[in-house]
């Protein structure tokens, strides 16, 4: 209970101080102040904001460590599924508390426009896209890891707020390292994975992407904190980060957090010296310049860093992928189909041996190429001014202030966005659950300090009505109760899936039908399952039925050669020569080295007809 005194002093001083003032000021929470004041809507929005600080938390904390057993898709599927429900309850009490205010401040940042214009493009380019289920998967996610960026950003300022957001990464990544580090020391197989040390990740570079991302706030913290206990412990976890890293092998990771670290280097010595932005380009492009002296200088020795840095497959994937970005600079080919058009493109510029029946490239494994092949031009633009204005925004705060108290933060996240930008150039972290998520958190906290510094006074301040604020959350209830349908549904399909793939590989096929047709009940559009489906029919010697099952799967994914040998094969088998033949000369349109194909096809010309063993 407040005294008569503090009730008086609080009347006295209010408007003239806000209520973070008072607050301050008298030690007290700042719902005992709103209620001396009898300002109610005010208390009611205070509560919604500390409701969803506490929905970040737990979402920045526990998303990289969720996973379910039993599943083929163990990792990735749940992880995004997590962030995409906590999402959707952080937005829902958003509008619930602009409704009650009846108002909203967003602040004239250019990085709302490139994330909004990078998230409208994604879902423009479903219209030409050919597996538009693909572009829907990849596009939902990225859309909900955008939206915690103005979530963010629009309503929490206080340090307090950013201090807990951290710690909550640090919770995180603390948490991956000791799970890795069990696996490799203690052989821990409780979490599944593919490779040790993968710890919830499934696979050690996917884990090794995320450490690295956090590594250089992680280090810079140590210099942020005040207290000896908080620093020591992140001073231990920096240190067990390069440790679990060690042990991933991940080459991408540890030439991020090199770049991470010079790049941090150069920030805090600009302050220090005062070097100004004209002098640092100058210095950058002196810097390149020798690069290029060095390169043309000595071919061989930049022959051996690039065999060790970079795989010889990657670079025929990326090879063949520029071809693809040739064929459709602007438009693409819609969000999440490279994989539906790569193997029409695997011996464009160069032969690539690994596509056959059983293996297909899913991604680039350079994201900048990715989504130019499946943005064009115009996504690749947007997708690199989102990191690019974010590191721009950290130089102009360290410039610009004298001291700034969080400025070590704030050389720790620049260091993080420029990790981030190496991982994506030899992996795929746009095309993963959590890396997103850490980007927009990342640029959400960089826009409150810059927000705060330099466009206190540029923002619209939008009245909201309350009709119009639950028509707002109405349709966004609406949309989330979809949304999350769509990924229960997902993950049905995926327990179903998990199963179809083991009895595949014990020879059941009846067991395979059975799990795989249970899986398509749930998702219709998923080709892999429908792929598993059609290969068991064609086993067991239903032809028909595979050749519809197969036929449906070519028409979303032409090029697969998984679908289209299978369903060459049921062809041969049902005797329909003619259809067969079609298809295998498709086949070798995409692989001309493929020798059971033109064995197939020799008897078929040769005899008339022929069987292929499926089982």
């Amino acid at each position: 209970m407040l005294t008569n005194k503090q009730i008086n002093h609080i009347k006295k001083e209010h408007p003239k101080k806000s209520v973070e003032q008072i607050a301050e000021e008298l030690k007290l929470p700042l719902a005992e102040v709103y209620k001396a004041l009898g300002l109610a809507k005010d208390l009611w929005a205070l509560r919604l904001e500390n409701a969803m600080e506490v929905l970040v938390i737990m979402l920045l904390a526990l998303a990289p460590l969720v996973f379910m057993r039993g599943m083929h898709d163990f990792a990735d599927l749940p992880q995004r599924t997590f962030i995409q429900i906590v999402v959707t309850l952080l937005v829902l009490l958003w509008v619930a508390k602009i409704a009650i205010k009846q108002e909203i401040k967003v602040f004239k940042n250019p990085l709302y426009f490139f994330a909004a214009g990078f998230m409208l493009w994604s879902w423009t380019t479903l219209v030409w896209a050919q597996n538009r289920y693909e572009g829907y998967y990849a596009a939902i996610h990225l859309s909900f890891c955008a939206v915690v960026l103005l979530v963010i950003s629009t309503t929490f300022n206080r340090d307090r707020c950013l201090q807990r957001f951290l710690f909550a990464l640090l919770i995180a990544v603390a948490a991956v390292i000791a799970c890795g580090l069990a696996q490799q020391f203690f052989q821990w197989q409780w979490i599944p994975m593919s490779i040790s040390p993968s710890a919830t990740f499934g696979n050690p570079n996917m884990a090794a992407d995320f450490v690295a991302t956090l590594f250089p706030v992680l280090l810079t913290m140590v210099f942020y904190y005040r207290k000896d206990l908080l620093r020591c412990a992140v001073l231990a976890a920096s240190l067990l980060s390069l440790v679990y890293l060690y042990y991933t092998g991940s080459r991408g990771a540890g030439l991020a957090i090199g770049c991470s670290l010079h790049w941090m280097a150069f920030l805090y010595y600009s302050k220090r010296y005062k070097i100004t932005g004209r002098a640092a380009a100058t210095g950058l492009l002196i810097i390149a310049g020798l690069s290029l002296i060095i390169i043309y200088a000595f071919p061989s020795g930049i022959d051996t860093i690039r065999a060790k840095a970079l795989s010889e497959y990657r670079l025929v994937a990326w090879r063949n992928s520029v071809e693809m970005v040739k064929d459709r600079p602007l438009s693409g080919f819609g969000s999440g189909n490279f994989k539906v058009f790569y193997p029409a493109y695997s011996r464009k510029a160069i032969i690539d041996r690994a596509i056959d029946t059983t293996k297909y490239l899913g991604r680039a494994h350079n994201d900048y190429i990715q989504i130019a092949v499946e943005q064009g031009l115009p996504g690749l633009l947007l997708f690199l001014l989102l990191p690019g204005y974010g590191l721009i925004m950290t130089w102009r705060l360290l410039k610009q202030t004298d001291d700034h108290p969080q400025q070590w933060i704030i050389i720790g996240l620049s260091g993080g966005l420029i990790a981030f930008m190496v991982v994506a150039f030899f992996s795929f972290p746009m095309q993963r659950s959590i890396p997103p998520l850490i980007v927009f958190t990342y640029l959400s906290i960089v826009v409150i300090i810059y927000n705060q510094q330099f466009l206190n006074k540029k923002a619209w301040d939008l009245k909201i009505s309350p009709t119009v604020g639950l028509i707002i959350f109405c349709c966004l209830l609406v949309i989330g109760f979809a949304v999350n349908r769509f990924n229960w549904k997902n993950i049905q399909c995926e327990r179903y899936f998990s199963q179809a793939l083991g009895a595949e590989q014990r020879g059941l096929n009846i067991l395979v039908l059975s799990a795989g047709l249970r899986a398509h009940s749930y998702v219709e559009e998923r080709m892999d399952v429908l792929i598993t489906v059609g290969r068991a029919y064609a086993a067991t010697g239903e032809y028909g039925k595979a050749i519809e099952t197969l036929e449906k799967v070519i028409s979303r994914y032409p090029y697969n050669l998984n679908a289209l040998f299978f369903l060459g094969a049921a062809y041969t088998n049902a005797d329909k020569t003619g259809k067969a033949l079609d298809i295998f000369k498709h086949v070798l349109e995409i692989k001309p080295d493929f020798p059971e194909v033109l064995k197939i096809i020799y008897s078929l010309k040769t005899r008339g007809k022929a069987r292929v063993s499926l089982g």
